[in-house]
């Protein structure tokens, strides 16, 4: 049975045909799936049909007209599919066909003096159904069948166990024999690249030492000097001859002399079936094997680009784990210099903010011991008066022993390098006892007035002369208008 839906007229590809032996005319004769040539006569077999005129074979003469009656079934068949000849000239109906996939059995029926006898029933292993449309009977007179494989990715060789029996309910069962794998051609049919691989008859050349198995695009035959078609089948290469532009071929047998492949098409299933009637058809085998299809001729394409040079790194797994590892590493890299450089910002800052705070609990007059200590040198230090008061101007040529310092001493009093202390509205008393180091015996000053402490108790103000005019320190840098005081070790 033809696979559903099946093509319509104006789908068949144009393409050569093979040569025209005859027309058949009997309009019953037009779901045609099986044919042999044998006892000199053509017979011809529809496939499942629900018609009952149908459901018969015809024997057809040269001119491929129905010689007497169409031959019919003790009981009706399913879906006959093909047909076999054995080495004594029996011819065997394969009753295979199962679209569906659910018989349990399927059948032979023998055709013996125009007589159809039969079922013979065969069954898969393991209860396993399939769609079948090639037989074959082998030199020991087994049956062996080949699947379509229309639903199933493989094409399988079964073969029976034993010799048909006739009417037997279980069937006889078959094995498993082997898978067909047919060289990939690019021959034009209906069903395009499904119709080059599945497989739709099958026939014995007369001198049984050859063999062809079709499909709808092709008939590739084997060669079989030993009789063993298994062993042809799975292991050897055959020769292939395209078939295009059948309508619907499914029958193959070879001409009585051998020489050519017979082929017909079922017409019944497309659109204009009234008018097409089925053609027997005649091809020269090909003798030469098997090759791989061409490639097609086309406009020429550019050449392919270069691949990217980075396509390398990733053309295998392993090289793909290799560039992730890279890449991680690199990542961790960058990581860390991102802490450490984090790490060192917050030191400089927690630094600079101790200094900070150094400052802050020190007052303003500290600044420069406390930046000293941390480090840090100041070009343009300002001294402050013997009030403890700072001045509006700077002493820029500092010879402090800071970096960038200058003559004043620290802001604690503390003589710097044997200069003259500063800072002395800081002291709580006058400066008549110090003897600061590096000034050697030093005359005091008296009561201190920076900030109105009286120098022995309350308050007074024994040198009101300086609240006009404020004391002269070393080292402070005054300007020539002031007198000398030799007795301090300052002068002009």
């Amino acid at each position: 049975m033809a696979p559903s839906p099946a093509p319509s007229a104006g789908a068949i590809p144009s393409g050569l045909v093979g040569k025209t032996v005859c027309t058949i005319t009997n309009r019953d004769a037009v779901e045609l799936s099986g044919m042999v040539v044998a006892n000199g006569a053509t017979y011809v077999v529809n496939d499942g049909s629900e018609a009952a005129a149908r459901k018969k074979v015809f024997k057809l003469d040269s001119a491929c007209r129905v010689v007497g009656n169409p031959l019919g079934y003790p009981t009706s068949p399913l879906d006959p599919e093909d047909m076999a000849v054995d080495a004594s000239g029996t011819i065997w109906i394969g009753d295979i066909g199962d679209n569906d996939l659910k018989r349990s059995t399927i059948a032979l029926w023998k055709l013996s003096g125009d007589k159809i006898t039969g079922p013979y029933r065969l069954s898969y292993p393991d209860g396993k159904k399939h769609d079948a449309e090639a037989l074959l009977i082998g030199a020991d007179g087994l049956p062996i069948v080949i699947t379509k494989a229309v639903k199933e990715p493989k094409t399988y060789i079964y073969v029976a166990t034993a010799a048909p029996v006739e009417n037997s309910t279980a069937g006889v069962p078959m094995r498993l024999a082997g898978e067909l794998t047919l060289p990939k051609t690019d021959t034009d049919n209906v069903w395009k690249a499904d119709g080059r691989r599945w497989v739709t008859g099958a026939a014995m050349a007369p001198d049984r030492k050859r063999f062809v198995v079709r499909t709808y695009a092709d008939a590739f035959e084997w060669e079989t000097p030993d009789g063993d078609i298994v062993k042809a089948l799975t292991t050897g290469k055959p020769k292939v001859t395209a078939m295009p532009a059948e309508i619907m071929g499914e029958a193959i047998a070879y001409s009585a002399d051998g020489a050519n492949f017979w082929t017909v098409s079922e017409t019944a299933h497309v659109s204009d079936d009234t008018k097409k009637k089925p053609d027997i058809l005649s091809y020269v085998p090909n003798k030469q094997e098997a090759a791989p299809p061409a490639a097609p001729a086309g406009p020429k394409t550019e050449p392919v680009a270069q691949k990217a040079w980075w396509s390398s790194l990733i053309s295998s797994t392993d090289r793909l784990y290799m560039l992730i590892g890279a890449v991680g590493v690199f990542g961790a890299l960058l990581v860390l210099i991102g802490v450490v450089g984090i790490l060192r910002a917050r030191k400089r800052r927690r630094d600079e903010e101790e200094a900070d705070d150094g400052l802050e609990a020190a007052g303003d007059n500290s600044r420069t011991t406390v930046l000293a200590a941390a480090g840090y040198g100041y070009q343009d230090q300002r001294g402050y008066d013997q009030r403890g008061y700072e001045p509006d101007y700077g002493y820029p040529n500092n010879n402090s022993g800071y970096p960038g310092g200058g003559n004043q001493g620290n802001v604690y009093g503390q003589p710097a390098y044997g200069q003259q202390a500063q800072g002395y509205g800081q002291q709580p008393q006058g400066y008549g006892q110090q003897q600061p180091p590096g000034y050697g015996p030093q005359q005091g000053y008296g009561p201190q007035q920076g900030y109105g402490q009286p120098a022995y108790g309350g308050y007074e103000d024994p040198y009101p002369q300086q609240q006009q005019q404020p004391q002269q320190q070393p080292g402070y840098g005054y300007g020539s208008g002031y007198p000398d005081y030799p007795d301090q070790g300052y002068h002009r």
